[in-house]
C-alpha cells in the first residue's frame, strides 16, 4: 500500500515551522526537503459517509418522501389519504400517481435509489434554490464534524504527497481537512471557476467537479452530470493534470455516473500508462460498476484494492508511509500559532494595535501553557499509527503496572502481535507474550470480548502453524482455541457475524485435528480413519452453519469458509465412499466459486493455491470413480499446469516444487 504515494512534490514556500511535523523516522522524516513527484486523489461520497453526509441513495429516499408529501398536498383527492410510513411506500405512491417511472421499483422489490437520485434533480427538484434547500435539510453544517478520511487526506496534501484533490461531493470536508493543517488551497467549485486550476500547481488545489453546497447550481441532474463530460475546458484540464501526475487514487467513488468516468476513460486512452489505484468498498471485482471495470482494463498500471473502509484505508496508508496521525492531532495549537500574526494597518490606532498585541499574547500563552501532557496511551497510539509497534509496546511497558489497566493491556498486546507479524524473522517469544495478554483480556469478559477473543485465536493460530507436529503441543493448543471460540459464542447473539466467525474458528480447529491424524503413522487404520471422518463431519457442519452469515457480513471470510468447507468435503469423499459422489459434487461447486473469485481479485499465488486445492477434487474423483478417471486426471493436470505457470511467473520455488510433485504423481 505504501507504494501508492511514494511520489512527493516540493513545497512552493517553506511552512515547516510550527506545524506539528517535527517527526522522526518513516517516509515523513525529511518530508519537507525532498521532491519526488506528485499524486492526485479523486474522492467520492464513500469518504464522507462516516462524517454523517448522506449518500446519493439516502438523499433519493428523503427526496421521495418530500416529493410525495408535496404532490399529495396539491391533489385534493389525495389530500386526506394516509401518509406513507417510509420511503418505499412514498416511492410506490409516486409511481402510482405517474410522477416517477416504474423502472425505479423493479419487480424484485429493491428500489433503485442511486439511479433515482439524478432523476429527481432532473425532473422534479430543478431550481438551484430548491436543490440547496433539500441538501441543507439533510446536512446540519453546524454539527457536521471532520471525519478521519479527510483529516488524513489533508495531511497528505500538507506533506505534499498530493497536489490536487478532485471530489464529486457537495460537502466541503476536503477543504476542512486541508485547512486544519494550516493551508488554504485553491478551490474551484464549479465549471466557471476552473481557470484557477493549474496542471502544474505550486499550491494545493481542490476541484468540486459537480459543484458544492454553496455554488449557484448543484450539478446533480442528468443534464448537469453530462455537462461535466461535454465541457471542453474540463476535458483539457483533466488530461493536463493527469499528464503531470504520478498516480491517481480513486476512493469512495462508485464510478457509476457518466460525466467524470467519461473524462477518466478519455484520459486513460490518451495516457495508456497512467497509473490508477481504485480503492473500493466492494469485496469483489465483479461488483464494481461497469465504467470502473472499463477504466481498470484500459492501458497498463491499473490496480484495484477491494473491501476497504475509507477511514481505515487512510489510517493504514499514513501508517505504512511512516507518517502516523496528522501533525495537528498531536499539536492542536500549532496551526493557531502559525497563523497568529495579524499585520496592523499603517495608520492603526492605539486601540487596534493593542487588540492585535493582546491576541498574539493570548496565543503565545495558550501554546506555552495550554497543551495537555501526553499520556503513555496517547504516545503509544501515535506510534502504532506510524507502524512503529515496538516503540508503542515500550511506551506502555514503561508503566510496570500496565497489566492492571484494560486499555493499556490491550494496546500492549495488539502492539506485540502486530510487531510479530511485521518482523522479517519472527520471534516466537513476542507472540507468546501477546497470547498471554490476549488471554488475560478475554478472561475479563468486557465489552470487547468478541474482538479480544478474535485476537487471541488469531495469535494462537499463528503459533499453531509454527509448532512441531510431534508431541502434544498442537492438540492442546487446538483444544484451547476451540474452547475460547465456544465461550465467546455464549456472549454474542446467535447468528451474528461474531458468532459465525467463532463457528468458523471451531471448524478450522477440527479440520486441523483431522489433518494431523492423517499424517499419523497409524493414519491408515480403521480407527484413525473413523476419528478423522467424525472430525471432518463436525467441521463441515460448523462451516455450513457459519457460511450463510459470513456471506452477508464478511465476503472475504466467506471465501475462506467456502474453500475450507470444500477441503473438508474432499477429505470426507476419501473416507466415506457411500457419500463420496455427493461430497465431491458439492466440493467442486464451492471450489469453482473460490476459483472464480480468486481469478478476479487475487490473480497471483492465492489463485494458484486455489487451483491446487481444486485439482485435489479431481484426483480423488479419479480414485473413487474409475469410469471418470481419465477425464478427472486431465482436469487435475490442466489446473496444476495453470498453477505451475503462476508460480513460475512470481518466482515461488516452494509452490513450483509442490505442484510439480503433484503432476508427477498424476503422470505415474
Amino acid at each position: 500500500m505504501r507504494d501508492i504515494l511514494r511520489a512527493r512534490a516540493p513545497l512552493a514556500v517553506d511552512q515547516t515551522k510550527g506545524t506539528g511535523d517535527e517527526r522522526e523516522g518513516g517516509e515523513a522524516e525529511d518530508v519537507r526537503r525532498e521532491g519526488r513527484g506528485t499524486a492526485m486523489f479523486l474522492v467520492g461520497a464513500g469518504c464522507s459517509k462516516s462524517a454523517g453526509i448522506p449518500l446519493a441513495s439516502e438523499i433519493a429516499r428523503e427526496a421521495s418522501v418530500a416529493l410525495e408529501r408535496d404532490y399529495r398536498a396539491a391533489d385534493p383527492v389525495r389530500a386526506g389519504s394516509p401518509v406513507p410510513s417510509n420511503a418505499v411506500e412514498a416511492l410506490n405512491a409516486l409511481i402510482e400517481g405517474g410522477h416517477v417511472p416504474a423502472r425505479f421499483m423493479p419487480k424484485d422489490g429493491a428500489p433503485r435509489w442511486a439511479d433515482l437520485y439524478s432523476y429527481v434533480f432532473s425532473e422534479h427538484i430543478k431550481h438551484p434554490n430548491h436543490q440547496r434547500a433539500l441538501i441543507a435539510s439533510l446536512v446540519d453544517t453546524e454539527k457536521l464534524g471532520l471525519n478521519w478520511s479527510h483529516a488524513c487526506l489533508g495531511e497528505l496534501v500538507n506533506l505534499r504527497f498530493v497536489h490536487t484533490v478532485l471530489t464529486t461531493n457537495f460537502d466541503q470536508l476536503v477543504l476542512k481537512g486541508i485547512i486544519r493543517t494550516g493551508i488554504i488551497p485553491v478551490v474551484a467549485d464549479g465549471l466557471e471557476s476552473l481557470i484557477r486550476i493549474s496542471a502544474k500547481p505550486r499550491w494545493p488545489q481542490v476541484v468540486h467537479v459537480h459543484g458544492s453546497m454553496h455554488t449557484y447550481e448543484l450539478r446533480n441532474s442528468y443534464d448537469a452530470l453530462r455537462e461535466t463530460e461535454d465541457d471542453a475546458g474540463l476535458q483539457s484540464l483533466m488530461l493536463s493534470i493527469l499528464k503531470e501526475t504520478t498516480v491517481l487514487v480513486v476512493i469512495g467513488y462508485s464510478g457509476g455516473e457518466e460525466g467524470v468516468m467519461s473524462l477518466l476513460q478519455q484520459a486513460a486512452r490518451s495516457l495508456p500508462r497512467m497509473v490508477v489505484y481504485w480503492v473500493a468498498h466492494e469485496s469483489d471485482y465483479a461488483n464494481l460498476s461497469e465504467r470502473a471495470r472499463d477504466l481498470l482494463e484500459t492501458g497498463e498500471y491499473k490496480y484495484f484494492i477491494l473491501d476497504q473502509d475509507s477511514d481505515d484505508f487512510f489510517n493504514k496508508l499514513l501508517g505504512e508511509l511512516g507518517v502516523g496521525p496528522p501533525g495537528w492531532i498531536k499539536r492542536p495549537l500549532a496551526v493557531l500559532e502559525q497563523q497568529a500574526k495579524i499585520a496592523p494597518p499603517p495608520t492603526a490606532s492605539d486601540d487596534v494595535q493593542a487588540l492585535i498585541d493582546a491576541y498574539a499574547d493570548r496565543v503565545r500563552f495558550a501554546v506555552k501553557h495550554g497543551e495537555l501532557q501526553d499520556t503513555a496511551e496517547m504516545e503509544a497510539t501515535e506510534r502504532r499509527s506510524a507502524n512503529r509497534f515496538s516503540e508503542a509496546a515500550e511506551k506502555i511497558a514503561a508503566d510496570a503496572d500496565y497489566r492492571a489497566h484494560e486499555r493499556k493491556l490491550r494496546l500492549h498486546a495488539t502492539s506485540l502481535f502486530d510487531l510479530f507479524k511485521a518482523m522479517p524473522e519472527q520471534d516466537l517469544s513476542i507472540l507468546e507474550r501477546a497470547i498471554e495478554e490476549f488471554q488475560m483480556l478475554a478472561s475479563l469478559e468486557g465489552t470487547k470480548l468478541a474482538s479480544d477473543t478474535k485476537n487471541l485465536i488469531e495469535a494462537r493460530l499463528e503459533l499453531y502453524d509454527r509448532l512441531p507436529d510431534e508431541g502434544d503441543q498442537r492438540p492442546e493448543l487446538a483444544d484451547r482455541i476451540a474452547a475460547s471460540a465456544a465461550l465467546a459464542q455464549t456472549r454474542v447473539a446467535l447468528g451474528s457475524r461474531e458468532w459465525a466467525l467463532m463457528e468458523h474458528y471451531r471448524a478450522e480447529v477440527m479440520q486441523q485435528k483431522a489433518e494431523r491424524l492423517k499424517r499419523d503413522a497409524n493414519g491408515g487404520t480403521s480407527e484413525i480413519q473413523q476419528r478423522r471422518a467424525k472430525l471432518l463431519t463436525e467441521a463441515r457442519n460448523s462451516y455450513e452453519a457459519a457460511l450463510p452469515v459470513l456471506s452477508l457480513e464478511d465476503v472475504i471470510k466467506a471465501k475462506e469458509c467456502k474453500e475450507a468447507l470444500a477441503g473438508a468435503l474432499t477429505e470426507l469423499a476419501e473416507l466415506r465412499p457411500r457419500t463420496a459422489k455427493a461430497n465431491l459434487r458439492q466440493a467442486k461447486a464451492l471450489f469453482q466459486e473460490v476459483i472464480d473469485f480468486a481469478r478476479r481479485n487475487t490473480p497471483g499465488m492465492k489463485y494458484a493455491g486455489a487451483l491446487e486445492n481444486f485439482a485435489e477434487v479431481f484426483v480423488i474423483t479419479a480414485k473413487r470413480h474409475p469410469e471418470d478417471a481419465r477425464a478427472a486426471r486431465d482436469e487435475a493436470r490442466a489446473l496444476l499446469r495453470e498453477a505451475e505457470n503462476i508460480y513460475h511467473e512470481v518466482d515461488d520455488v516452494d509452490g513450483l516444487r509442490s505442484v510439480q510433485s503433484k503432476l508427477t504423481t498424476i503422470e505415474e
